[in-house]
């Protein structure tokens, strides 16, 4: 199975990431427009964080370095980072921490500079999506995460008469 699946042409841009699904959506157009396509992309980015901290490992940058890199290139993506918690402390808390962990790493994102910052968002999920269980220290490393998610919208002009 390929590392990664067609976002657009932008795919060819993300081939060192790994893709993890894509999704297309087709809306109705206007009459002068098409239909309008979204799709979406969700990267596993390999960042993980320690236990109750929003504080990055080291060895992150390559990773946000090739999403800088197809942001400048394409400026019709936009980014949400999806930040993710273990299930110690209480959900509220970990809601806030995730949220704060997406946000550390938009932060380092538009540090790569070239990117607008409107078109990167940073969302928490808390505890409510796990990857691996968290009854071990394994499954709640996995769990501490933040993960993007990559839109591309694209309007196709219907032909003129």
């Amino acid at each position: 199975m390929p590392r990664f699946l067609a976002l657009s042409h932008a795919a060819r841009w993300l081939a060192g990431l790994m893709i993890v699904a894509v999704t297309t959506t087709a809306t109705a157009g206007q009459a002068n427009t098409g239909p309008t396509l979204d799709s979406t992309a969700l990267i596993s980015l390999d960042i993980k964080f320690p236990s109750g901290l929003a504080t990055l490992y080291p060895g992150y940058e390559i990773d946000l370095a090739e999403i800088a890199r197809v942001m400048r290139h394409y400026d019709d993506l936009i980014v949400v980072l999806e930040g993710h918690a273990d299930d110690r402390g209480s959900a509220l808390d970990n809601a806030l921490l995730s949220r704060a962990r997406a946000q550390v790493v938009r932060r380092e994102l538009l540090a790569m500079g070239g990117i607008e910052p409107s078109r990167v968002l940073a969302v928490g999920y808390g505890e409510s999506s796990p990857l691996a269980s968290n009854g071990d220290i394994n499954g709640r490393l996995l769990n501490r995460r933040v993960v993007a998610e990559i839109r591309m919208r694209q309007t196709v002009v219907a032909p003129t008469d």
